[in-house]
Order: structure tokens, then C-alpha cells, then sequence
């Protein structure tokens, strides 16, 4: 082999080697590249799931509110629906009462009317009633669940505590229904006809 030749190969071998080196660079470098964008996009799509799960969290949490909120309202409307029953049973319920007390004192009225007019030109009749004094020195407690439990006047049911009228027949009443009966109708329970002196 001549020198030419040999330096010709020597050359050939030496360019190969450069380019096989050159190769296996640029193949690294591509790799690496690959590697690098495909960790891009793991964590793009990391990011992008962290964020869908994020709105999803924060969606829940708003729909979870929404539903406090639905449910309180719902709440408060039913407790308001409530307060007004009572408070239109409480209005019913006076109403009532007083309708019987106007009614009993009608009654009253016309019984004493008709005392009046029955015996009006009677000289030995005189009606039995008791004065205010007498009335105020009554039996005046606070009512315990004893005896009746209801006025037998304006049958409203009594209250533990309330003022009474307890009469010596042991027999309870409001004062303003048992007031206007003895001091303007007769002086006996209205119940038992026990006389009050």
C-alpha cells in the first residue's frame, strides 16, 4: 500500500470516527431534548390537572354554599311560616276571649236589667252585691293548680302564677270576670251559689 493510500485510509478512519462521535453527540443532544420536552409536557399536564382539580374543588365548594344558603333561607321561611301560626293562634285565641267575656257581660247586663225591671217597683227587694272595698279584701293569689283550671266566666285556662280570685267555695276566677258578677250581679259564686259576705 503506498503512502498516499495509507494516509488516504488513516484519513477515511479518522472522518469516520469524527462523525460516529459527531453522531452519537447530536443523538444525545436529540435525547435530551426529548427528555426535556416530554418533562415539559408531564408537567404542563401536572399544572393543567392540578388547576382542573382545583376548579372542580372550588365548583363543589360553591354548589356546598349554594345549598347553605337554599337550605337557611328554606329554614328561616319555615320558622317565619311558624312565628306567624302562633302569632295568628295567639290573635284567634283572644279574640275568642274576648268575644265570651263581651258575651258574659251582655248576659250580665241583661240579668241585672231584668232584675231592674222585675222587681223595680218591689220596695222589699233589695238586690245582694257586694261594694268595691269588699270585692278588693277577696282572696286574691297567684293560681298553683289547684282547684278548677279554667275560669268558669270566660273558660280561659288558667296560668301557673296568675292573679286570681280565689272565693271561700274554693272556686277561682279572673277578677275582671268575677269583679263585674258580684259587684253588679249578685253576690254568690256563679257556680255554686255560696254567698260572699
Amino acid at each position: 500500500m503506498s503512502s498516499f493510500q495509507n494516509i488516504r485510509f488513516r484519513n477515511n478512519i479518522y472522518f469516520q470516527r469524527q462523525f460516529q462521535r459527531q453522531f452519537q453527540i447530536n443523538r444525545q443532544i436529540k435525547e435530551k431534548e426529548l427528555i426535556n420536552k416530554d418533562n415539559r409536557l408531564k408537567k404542563k399536564y401536572q399544572r393543567e390537572l392540578k388547576r382542573q382539580e382545583e376548579l372542580l374543588r372550588q365548583e363543589d365548594l360553591r354548589r356546598q354554599a349554594e345549598l347553605q344558603r337554599h337550605e337557611e333561607l328554606r329554614r328561616q321561611v319555615e320558622l317565619q311560616r311558624q312565628e306567624e301560626l302562633r302569632r295568628n293562634e295567639r290573635l284567634i285565641s283572644i279574640t275568642q276571649i274576648d268575644i265570651r267575656r263581651e258575651s258574659l257581660y251582655d248576659i250580665f247586663d241583661n240579668i241585672f236589667d231584668s232584675n231592674n225591671l222585675e222587681f223595680e217597683n218591689n220596695d222589699n227587694y233589695r238586690q245582694e252585691i257586694i261594694d268595691k272595698d269588699t270585692f278588693n279584701e277577696l282572696n286574691n293569689i297567684k293560681y298553683n293548680s289547684e282547684n278548677n283550671d279554667m275560669c268558669p266566666i270566660c273558660y280561659e285556662k288558667f296560668n301557673t302564677g296568675e292573679n286570681v280570685i280565689l272565693l271561700n267555695c274554693n272556686h277561682n276566677f279572673h277578677k275582671d270576670c268575677i269583679e263585674k258578677w258580684l259587684c253588679e250581679c249578685s253576690n254568690t259564686c256563679p257556680l255554686c251559689k255560696y254567698k260572699i259576705n
